[in-house]
Parts: C-alpha cells; structure tokens; sequence
C-alpha cells in the first residue's frame, strides 16, 4: 500500500508548483499571442546548493524565507545561499525523513513539515530543533499516517493534516491529536489518501482525496462527496483531487488527474478545463 502511494506521489511532481502556470497559460490563451508578457524564469539547481532536483513543495514563511521540500532534504533559501534538513544519525531532534512533502507555518511561527514515511514535523525555528509526529497503530490520538501530503490551518488553533490513512487534527495550543469524539468528521473520512485541503474555519471545509472531492458542514456534520460522472461534463473531471485553492471570489479551483475544474461560489456544477498541455493538475 505505501509502494503505490508513495509511486502516486512521485508521479505528481511539480503538479502544486505548476498550477500558477497553468492559471497563465489559460488566461493569456485567451487574451492571444500578442498580449502575451515577455516571463523570464532565473534557474536554481544543485549547483547553487539546492539539495536535490526534484521539489514538491514550495512555501514562504513570515520572515521572508523559502522553505523547498525536496525528495532529498528540506531546503531553506535566503535568495543567497542554502541550509539543507536532513535526517542525522543518533540525533532525535533532526528532521525525521528526507522526503518532503508539505510545509506549513502556523500564526506562532512554527514550521510544520509533512514527510513521505516520516510523519509530521515540527520546527522551532528559535531553538532549531525538530520534534516528529508519527502514527502509531495502538493509540487512537496519534497521526493518521505517516505519509503527510498537506497541512491546513483552521480557526481556533487547530492544524488539519492529510495522510494516506486520512484526516488528523492537532491542537496546536496542546500540540495533541484530536479524536473522533471532538471532531466528529475524523471518522468519516478514514482508510483514504486526503491530498488537499482548502477552506479557513471549521464551519465549511473542502477536502480533496484518491476517492473524490469532500464538502464538509461542522455544524450539521454533513459529508458530501462530489465525484466524476461520465454521463454529466459539468461534474469533477477526475476522483483523483491532488490541489485546491478558494479564490478572492469565494470560486473554488480543483486539480485533478484529468485537467483543472472550477465551480463558482453558491454553484452545484463545475466547469472544466482539460485541454491543458498536461490535464494531470
């Protein structure tokens, strides 16, 4: 199971940091040629101290500073020179695993780094120490699972993550997990890789999975699951939702293993975009 998760992971490198220039590409495709702008790209590699060629994830943090997850190491980029993370032999307090798959700060500025096979990490950038998170099969208040794919900041200092094995939520005033019995949506969400989160309050939550796209109601603890239909083009294009993103209209954009969809705020339907050069978002 971890195999093809893990293969499934690697086979959606560069999916996150591509949908910016898939948002342009639509949008200058319809404005034509001649409007195009002239973008040039600076090239960063491993000669330039980067620890390897393949990042998942990019995320600045409230300092100013880029934080790269790699397969290879956690990168963190001053616009100089790079200080690379990397698991250290006899040392608890280094970063877990060196593949990297999500990165969050939370509003105390603490880093939150997701692994693939190395759970949750947490970073004090005051101390510079890292304390891990994992799963553990005997106690129902540990992380999910040990493949991290997102974390999402909600209100009332609560971090949601996503694993391979589903939802887990930590308070981060007590820096514990939560249980199904004080959130209630723990339990319908389990036994799925959850790839993306999207939404700021407990309230109304979109969760994306292997299985399809989630809409979860705290208040009446209402789980509706919103999949592709052949018969209807304006539903989900694809069941695999790898991103999500709510734009300043309140439009919800959803990547997919076949193209980008879009339902408006207040909309029941999608509209879809899978004439892109790659459709896998």
């Amino acid at each position: 199971m971890a195999t093809s998760l893990q293969s499934t992971r690697l086979s959606m490198l560069f999916r996150r940091l591509r949908i910016f220039l898939i948002f342009c590409s639509c949008f200058y495709t319809l404005l034509g040629q001649k409007d195009k702008p002239n973008i040039k790209f600076d090239n960063i590699s491993i000669k330039d101290g980067l620890s390897q060629s393949s990042p998942n994830c990019i995320f600045q943090d409230s300092h100013g500073f880029l934080w790269i997850g790699t397969e290879d190491g956690l990168n963190k980029y001053d616009g100089y020179t790079f200080q690379v993370f990397k698991p250290e032999q006899g040392n608890i307090n280094s970063i877990s695993n060196p593949r990297i798959l999500s990165i969050y700060e939370d509003s105390n500025g603490i880093l939150w780094v997701g692994t693939n096979g190395g759970g949750l990490n947490m970073y004090d950038p005051a101390s510079g120490l890292f304390y891990n998170f994992l799963h553990n099969a005997d106690d129902t208040a540990s992380l999910a699972g040990n493949i991290v794919y997102c974390i999402r900041g909600m209100e009332q200092q609560k971090l949601w993550i996503g694993t391979e094995n589903g939802l887990s939520v930590i308070d981060l005033k007590t820096r514990k997990f939560l249980t199904e019995s004080l959130v209630p949506v723990i339990k319908l969400i389990q036994n799925v890789p959850l790839m993306a989160i999207a939404g700021e309050t407990n309230s109304m939550v979109w969760i994306g999975t292997e299985k399809g796209l989630y809409r979860y109601e705290a208040n009446t603890n209402n789980l509706l699951l919103l999949q592709h239909n052949p018969a209807d083009p304006r539903s989900l294009p694809n069941n695999s939702v790898t991103a999500l993103l709510i734009d300043k209209n309140r439009g919800l954009w959803v990547g997919t293993g076949n193209g980008l969809a879009k339902k408006e705020d207040g909309s029941e339907v999608f509209t879809v975009y899978n004439r892109l050069p790659e459709n896998s978002v």
